[in-house]
């Protein structure tokens, strides 16, 4: 399943779009090509002669180089063979924007240590399940000090049966300070591959944005609402209150040390964060510091409302394409949009998250947010 980062309105077409652009249109050339050679050398069979010009032209033009979008992606994967961190990075963004899980394997492959790549692997849902566990275990030998990379290993741990170990992983994470996501390398690899596939440089940045994988975020979800609460009726008071604690210490670590958090990393922080609090009184004290259960769970919820508020400023920034997604038609497409400025966003989300972003656009357009009439869900 393909996750989006952004809420953009570019989204609506996303990268189901990209993915039919930089294949069919491969495919198309080539097989009209072989389809008209074919056609040429059975004339030449049938009236014995010598090739026909025609298909000399075709032998031709077939030697030259590919210049559909899906051959210079692949033209700039083979200029990258060179340098093996340099080729796995974009093995890694053909990947994300195609969704061939043999890119990632062969990425990963290529370049073994790479925590960027092994934390993606840790979480990729083609993989088998002695995979991730594999995967997970060395993306925490080669990133020790990553609490993400805890939560991925503790996530597999329970999801192999050993639910112990998986809270005993969680309890090391409380130990750690970092906490890192590689999104900015990502960002960069995406960036660089829908520029050699043909797309204009903001349309570049725009589309790289929008095909950030939060697969890693999303994947520990489950470990907190699938394995972890049930644990929370049959442990002792103060055993259930730690699992609580080390939950949402979780949210705390996306949303606040994160360098650059997303729209959809805050939601999914969030629902772990309430989560924690499921099956308490309103009015015990909670594990959210000075907090009662109901105004921690109130405090969440005012969150998630100015949250939602934000994503609501995207409807405006970008207009929604109406031409299918080749090179020609993204560039009239990003001479429509205020460059400088959509720039300014990108690099604004990049160094202090998407939803400080919107706020920002709003502010320098003059936009008002209204409040969506359901946020008292």
């Amino acid at each position: 399943m393909k996750f989006s980062i952004t809420y953009l309105s570019i989204a609506i077409v996303g990268v189901l779009a990209l993915t039919w652009w930089f294949t069919e249109q491969g495919n198309s050339h080539s097989g009209a090509a072989e389809s008209l050679s074919d056609e040429a050398r059975s004339a030449q069979r049938l009236l014995g002669t010598e090739r026909s010009e025609r298909d000399r032209r075709l032998t031709s033009s077939s030697n030259r180089p590919d210049e559909s979008p899906a051959g210079k992606l692949g033209q700039w994967l083979r200029d990258n063979e060179g340098d093996p961190r340099a080729y796995a990075q974009a093995l890694f963004a053909v990947y994300l924007i195609k969704e061939d899980t043999d890119m990632l394997r062969k990425a990963i492959a290529t370049d073994p240590d790479n925590p960027q790549l092994l934390m993606e692997g840790s979480c990729e849902s083609g993989f088998s399940d002695a995979e991730r566990l594999e995967l997970s275990q060395r993306l925490l030998s080669n990133d020790p000090n990553n609490s993400m990379a805890t939560y991925i290993y503790a996530h597999e741990l329970a999801r192999s049966g050993d639910i112990q170990g998986s809270i005993d992983m969680m309890r090391k994470s409380e130990q750690l300070s970092d906490f890192k996501l590689y999104r900015e390398q990502t960002y960069e690899a995406l960036e660089n591959a829908f520029k050699a596939a043909g797309s204009p440089p903001l349309a570049a940045k725009i589309l790289g944005l929008e095909s950030l994988s939060i697969r890693p975020v999303w994947g520990i979800v489950p470990l907190f609402t699938k394995h972890y609460a049930p644990l929370l009726e049959t442990l002792s008071a103060e055993d259930a209150l730690e699992l609580r604690s080390l939950s949402a210490n979780v949210e705390y670590n996306m949303r606040h040390v994160n360098k650059s958090p997303l729209v959809a990393d805050e939601l999914m922080a969030i629902a772990i964060a309430s989560n924690s609090l499921k099956g308490l009184d309103d009015d015990a004290p909670s594990h959210f510091q000075d907090m009662t259960v109901a105004e921690a769970r109130a405090d969440l919820l005012r969150d998630r409302k100015e949250i939602r508020m934000s994503t609501i400023v995207t409807e405006k920034i970008f207009p929604d394409p109406t031409e299918p997604r080749s090179p020609a038609a993204l560039a009239r497409w990003e001479a429509q949009l205020n460059i400088e400025l959509i720039q300014q966003f990108i690099d604004y989300t990049m160094q202090n998250g998407e939803v400080k972003a919107l706020l920002w656009y709003a502010e320098q357009t003059g936009l008002t947010i209204d409040q969506p009439e359901d946020t008292e869900q």
